[in-house]
C-alpha cells in the first residue's frame, strides 16, 4: 500500500472538509475512465480542472494491484454526489468500457481492501456499491441523473460482494457461503 495524501497535485487554496469517519455508512466502487494517463496525478490534475481539491478517491488501485491511498478516510470528497458526506470511494483504475476489464491483481486487490474496510468501518458487504448502482437508485427516485458505467461494464459488484462475504465470513468464522444472513451479520457485530 502507498500513502500518497499530500503528494499529489492540490488546488492552490481549496480542501476537501472534513467528516466523522464512525459516520461512513457505503463504500463506493469506481473507474477511473481514461486509460494510462490517468494515474493519481492525472486523476488529481483533472479533477482539480473541475475546481476540487485534488483526486476524489480515497483510494486507486492499480492494474499490478498496487493500492494508492489518495485521500485521509476523514475527507469529504466528491465522487458520487448527494452521499459523499457519508461515503467512502475506491476507484480501479481502468476505462471502464465494455472491453476494459480488471486485472486479477485488481480484482484481487480490490476484494482485500473491500473486506478489509468493511470491517474497519463495520458494514456488511451489501453497503458495497458500485458507482452505476447509487444512479439508479437516484434515478428510481425521480431524480435526473446521468448514467455511468462506472465502476465498468465488466465488473459484476454482486459477484464482488459475493467474495467480499466469503472472505468476511472466513475472518469471523461462520460459516462461508457467500450470502450475508443474520449469523454474518451477528459475528460482525461481536467482533
Amino acid at each position: 500500500m502507498k500513502n500518497l495524501i499530500g503528494k499529489n497535485p492540490q488546488h492552490p487554496t481549496k480542501r476537501w472538509r472534513k467528516r466523522d469517519p464512525g459516520r461512513i455508512t457505503a463504500i463506493i466502487v469506481h473507474c477511473s475512465g481514461g486509460g494510462s494517463r490517468y494515474t493519481a496525478d492525472g486523476i488529481a490534475l483533472d479533477h482539480i480542472a473541475r475546481g476540487w481539491p485534488t483526486a476524489a478517491y480515497h483510494e486507486l488501485i492499480m492494474e499490478d494491484g498496487e493500492v494508492q491511498i489518495l485521500n485521509p478516510v476523514d475527507a469529504w470528497t466528491y465522487h458520487t454526489g448527494a452521499g459523499n458526506k457519508r461515503w467512502y470511494s475506491v476507484c480501479l483504475r481502468h476505462t471502464g468500457n465494455a472491453v476494459s476489464w480488471p486485472t486479477a491483481d485488481q480484482l484481487a486487490a480490490l476484494i482485500n481492501r473491500l473486506i478489509a474496510l468493511a470491517f474497519d468501518m463495520e458494514l456488511p458487504p451489501k453497503k458495497i456499491l458500485g458507482h452505476r448502482e447509487v444512479l439508479w437508485i437516484w434515478r428510481l427516485a425521480g431524480k435526473k441523473v446521468k448514467m455511468k458505467d462506472c465502476p465498468g461494464v465488466n465488473v459484476d459488484m454482486d459477484w464482488i460482494r459475493e467474495w467480499v462475504t466469503r472472505g468476511m465470513q472466513r475472518a469471523l468464522g461462520v460459516k462461508v457461503d457467500g450470502i450475508w444472513g443474520p449469523i454474518s451479520q451477528k459475528a460482525l457485530e461481536n467482533a
